[in-house]
Order: structure tokens, then C-alpha cells, then sequence
């Protein structure tokens, strides 16, 4: 179901820009540094923090990012992973973090086992099924090197890296064929390799001068490079390439401004987000952006108010998606699209009011307004957490259509309830210390 919100702003002069994103979750943590949900309810992230000691933490939810558990993150005989970097899970139940260990999970996360112990800091994870999968990173202080595993851990053989350069992707397709790309020292000048073994080695395709990137192939032929090129003194430029021919030559896409990429997600050929920040630090601030051309346009979803640069990213359809910066959990039930954004009316609120729907009963879109006045904790240039959500009869809830800071005006939002059956649904509206509910009904 497609919903638009469109909302009209009566503070002359000030545009008021909706993201299509949604603060969910501000997480009891230092830092959340990874995100994977297996379906549109389970979803998993780790973190960690400092504050009362250093620990690894797990946080859970199973419905959708509306609640979230905390619990540490402790293997067999009590050992804390103290700074996870990165998750996967094969399934709702089996699934792998890995930071200066590599620890396992096959109840949902109730329980870890350290299945292998590591002294350096792993960075890079990916499995294809529960068996076979492989782990990037230091595996002591010096040694840069690959872990693989064919039997779901249970053993991992290491496969050194001797060329200079951090990994900063792996990307298998199946058990053979597989790509990495790294850091690209200043002797060097090729920064991405191919295996055709699973690993056990490793040719380079193509003098690819771009340092860095995180990598994706749809086959063995196309794929795609999000990745930066540093020019120093602080500047760099940011690069989408692909290939057509497995790696051999790549070419330049698009540009994204100036992006600094963190992670990224492809739904197909023509569609795939990435999330990251400023490169520049002085001007950070957090960015989610979309192509829906193959990367020959990007347009910016999402800025994060804040120093802290989007993390992660995690889809399970073109429509719903979660996000991660610093400690806050975002998501996007539009594929991260705005919503329309008008004015209506050129005075202020005195009042907050909800209307009574119109048409009602209707078939399949209704319509109905909300006000947010200029009142106490609502100064002029600030706004008050606003949350408008559609319930069914039973109580539960069908839709979120706004979950987020809203500036005083007056707003008009659309529902269409096309893929819902017929019925009655109440509409709640949530903003600072006024609550109010209503009935509406669909008739088909």
C-alpha cells in the first residue's frame, strides 16, 4: 500500500521538508554500528558501550523497529564481545558478530558462543547459507588476512592478505566466486581482486585506481563499486563505477556529492540506497541517498541533524528499511521517498485539533487535518514529536504515517487503505501533551 502524506505548512517563509524516514529507537548505547533484519519484523543491530563498563550489546526487535531489547552480549563462560562491529544472520535464529572474536548464535540471540577467538579487530562478514561464509580484518595486531569457514564455524581457515592495503569489502556470490576490495597503498595501484575458490586466491581483474569502496554483483559479470578517492587536505571525491565484464574495466556512473559511503543496499539493476555522511568533517552531518536509475541520479533522502554520519542500512522490500545513526534507529516505510509538503492556510494554530475524516465511510482514500499550534515547548523555529497512526479494530497497528519532529501549522494527510479490507479503523494523533482518537470506516 502506497500512503502520501501531504502537509501543508502556515509559517510564511519556512519550507518544512518531510524525509520519508522516521526516528524509531534512540537505543540506551554508545554507539550502534550494525543493522540486518531477516523479514519486515525480526531485525537485529549491535552496539556498544562504555557507560557503566565496556560491553558488546545486541539489540532485538520483533515488530517491525516499534520496540527494541537490550541485553549484553556474552558467549559461553561469561566473555563479553566488547566492541562488535558488524552482524549477519542467515536467519531469525542463526547469526554471527563478529569485533575482536567471532561469536555465534542459532536461538535468536538469547545465547552467543565465541567461536573463535581473535586479538585484532575483524570489520567485514558475509555468509551465503549456514555453513559457508567469510570473515575480513587484523586477526592478531599486524596480520590483515581472510577467515573462512565451510561448516558454520565450527573451523576457520586463514587465508593471509600479503599485498598492503585494509579491506574495506568482500563480496561472495556463491561458494567459489567472490571479490575484495581494499585500501590502495601509494605503491599500488589496484585495489580490487577476484577469487574463483572461495577465497584461497586471488587475481586482479583490473587497474582500478579508486582507494577503497564496498562492492556488490547482481552475476558474474555486472556488478557494482561504491567507493571515494582521496585527494588530501581533507577533500574527497566520491565515485559510483561498474562493470559489465566480472571486474576486468569498470566506468564511472555517477558522482554523489560529497559522500563519504558507509554501507549500501541494492534491491536490483536499476534501485540500491547508500548511507554515510560528509566526508568533509567540519560540514559532517548524516545522509541516506537513492538512485532509481542505476546510479545515474541520486537524490538525498535523509540529513541527520547532527555529527554523526548513517551507518548502516537494511531492506527487506522497495518500501520498508532501517537505518542507523549513532545511537538512533530510523526507518521508512516509502523506500525513504518524501512526502508532499504545501501550505495551506497563512495563519498560525492557537489550538492543537484533529478533524473528522472526509469521505467517511470511504473507498479507498479519505483524508483528514491536524493541527500543531505556536505554544508553550513549541517556540518559533523548533517543533514538537508529533505521531499520527492508523489501528485496526483490534487494536493493532496498520500504519505509522507520521513519527517524527513537526513544525507548528496546519497539516492534511491522505491515507489510502487500498491493500486493507473493509472495516472499521481508528486514526490516533500523538503531539506534545494533546492525544486524540478517531473512527473512520472502509467500505469496498
Amino acid at each position: 500500500m502506497r500512503i502520501t502524506i501531504l502537509i501543508y505548512l502556515l509559517i510564511q517563509g519556512f519550507a518544512f521538508s518531510q524525509t520519508g524516514w522516521n526516528q524509531l529507537y534512540n537505543a540506551p548505547v554508545t554507539t550502534i554500528t550494525d543493522v540486518k533484519f531477516v523479514n519486515s519484523n525480526t531485525g537485529y543491530a549491535c552496539a556498544y558501550t562504555y557507560n557503566p563498563t565496556s560491553r558488546g550489546k545486541l539489540l532485538k526487535t520483533t515488530n517491525g523497529g516499534a520496540n527494541w531489547t537490550v541485553t549484553d552480549i556474552d558467549s559461553a563462560g561469561g566473555t563479553s564481545l566488547v566492541s562488535p562491529q558488524e552482524l549477519w544472520f542467515v536467519n531469525a535464529n542463526t547469526g554471527f558478530i563478529i569485533g575482536g572474536h567471532i561469536c555465534k548464535t542459532t536461538n535468536g540471540g538469547i545465547t552467543f558462543s565465541r567461536i573463535r577467538y581473535n586479538s585484532g579487530v575483524l570489520t567485514n562478514i558475509q555468509f551465503i547459507d549456514e555453513q559457508t561464509g567469510w570473515v575480513t580484518g587484523y586477526i592478531d595486531s599486524s596480520l590483515s588476512a581472510i577467515l573462512r569457514t565451510s561448516n558454520g564455524g565450527l573451523n576457520w581457515q586463514i587465508i593471509p592478505i600479503t599485498s598492503n592495503g585494509a579491506v574495506t569489502n568482500i563480496f561472495f556470490m556463491n561458494a567459489n566466486t567472490g571479490w575484495l576490495s581494499k585500501l590502495k597503498p601509494p605503491q599500488e595501484t589496484n585495489s580490487i581482486y577476484k577469487s574463483t575458490n572461495g577465497g584461497l586466491n586471488w587475481t586482479i581483474p583490473s587497474p582500478s585506481p579508486e582507494s577503497g569502496g564496498i562492492l556488490f554483483f547482481y552475476n558474474e559479470n555486472s556488478g557494482d563499486k561504491f567507493g571515494w578517492i582521496g585527494l588530501g587536505g581533507g577533500n574527497t571525491v566520491s565515485l559510483h563505477n561498474k562493470t559489465t565484464n566480472s571486474g576486468v574495466s569498470w566506468f564511472t556512473s555517477s558522482g554523489y556529492d560529497d559522500t563519504y559511503v558507509e554501507d549500501f543496499y541494492v534491491l536490483n539493476s536499476s534501485t540500491a540506497w547508500i548511507c554515510g555522511g560528509n566526508a568533509v568533517p567540519s560540514t559532517s552531518s548524516g545522509k541516506i541517498l537513492k538512485t532509481t536509475n542505476s546510479g545515474i541520479n541520486w537524490t538525498v533522502q535523509s540529513y541527520d541533524n547532527s555529527p554523526q554520519k548513517f551507518t548502516a542500512v537494511s531492506f527487506v522490500n522497495g518500501s520498508t528499511g532501517w537505518a542507523i545513526s549513532g545511537t538512533r534507529i530510523y526507518k521508512t516505510t516509502t523506500g525513504g521517498d518524501p512526502t508532499g509538503i504545501l501550505p495551506i492556510s497563512s495563519e498560525v494554530p492557537d489550538r492543537f485539533s484533529l478533524s473528522q475524516n472526509y469521505p467517511n465511510p470511504f473507498n479507498p482514500t479519505t483524508n483528514f487535518e491536524f493541527s500543531i499550534p505556536l505554544s508553550r515547548g513549541v517556540s518559533e523555529g523548533r517543533g514538537v514529536f508529533v505521531n499520527l497512526t492508523i489501528y485496526d479494530v483490534m487494536g493493532r497497528v496498520v500504519e505509522t504515517l507520521q513519527n517524527g519532529e513537526m513544525k507548528p501549522g496546519v497539516y492534511k494527510a491522505e491515507w489510502n487503505a487500498s491493500g486493507y479490507p473493509s472495516g472499521v479503523y481508528f486514526y490516533k494523533l500523538s503531539a506534545g501533551i494533546f492525544t486524540e482518537t478517531k473512527k473512520m470506516i472502509l467500505t469496498k
